[in-house]
């Protein structure tokens, strides 16, 4: 399928990305957003003409508030600038040893987010797919930072599809469940979650059994497949 535009693909790529770090003995390593986009072109796969690379290095302004609360966009803006972990800052999970601070949290946050708003709105325009190497941070909250991911770009490309009017199918294929996605949709008939995971009985974030799935006019639009 190609879009309007003639693009079957689009690869989001923001260089900027790949120039953080959580810490060095953190897991998540923000340099593999370079490497993905260096094996890609080194294996053609970024040369065929119906594929286009789109270029991410600037934020959207107000990306993060179309989900999360003002009060802890605040606190990543604080955190960035090189506040010191405080009693505050974990209460919004902000300066744990998974939740890190480091230098230019909220660019990263923010660059992230917009890189997977980008690629959603590609895709409501009719192009076939998109792709963000530095994307998925599916247990952020609303106010709340959480296994490694400190803002929710699943849930803010999903809320730009839905106010283009489209209904949304989320997949998520991930060792840990999408709790914070389930969450953010659990009553919405709009969007139909599915997330295959390793049983929260035994790995963290400890849920998404069989039974959760949705309430009120959700009920039936979550399921999880717990392995």
């Amino acid at each position: 399928m190609k879009g309007a535009s003639g693009i079957r693909a689009a690869f989001i790529n923001s260089g900027r990305l790949s120039e953080f770090s959580f810490s060095e003995e953190h897991p998540f390593k923000p340099e593999r957003v370079a490497k993905v986009y260096r094996m890609c072109k080194a294996r053609g796969l970024l040369s065929d003409p119906g594929v286009r690379v789109i270029k991410v290095d600037k934020a959207i302004d107000g990306v993060l508030e179309r989900f999360h609360r003002a009060e802890y966009v605040d606190i990543l803006r604080e955190a960035g600038k090189g506040r010191e972990v405080d009693l505050e800052m974990l209460r919004y999970g902000v300066g744990s040893a998974e939740n890190p601070i480091f230098k230019g949290i909220y660019e990263f946050s923010a660059l992230s987010a917009t890189a997977s708003l980008t690629a959603a709105r590609l895709v409501a325009e009719g192009v076939g797919s998109a792709f963000n190497p530095c994307g998925g941070f599916h247990h952020a909250h609303p106010d709340r930072a959480s296994g490694f991911c400190y803002v929710n770009d699943v849930v803010i490309a999903i809320n730009e599809l839905r106010e283009m009017g489209k209904r949304v199918a989320y997949v998520d294929i991930d060792a840990h469940h999408g709790d914070a996605v389930q969450e953010a949709y659990y009553s919405d008939p709009s969007v139909l979650t599915i997330s295959a995971h390793e049983t929260g009985k035994t790995l963290f974030p400890w849920g998404g059994f069989e039974n959760e799935t949705g309430e009120d006019a959700g009920r039936g639009f979550n399921i999880n497949i717990p392995l």
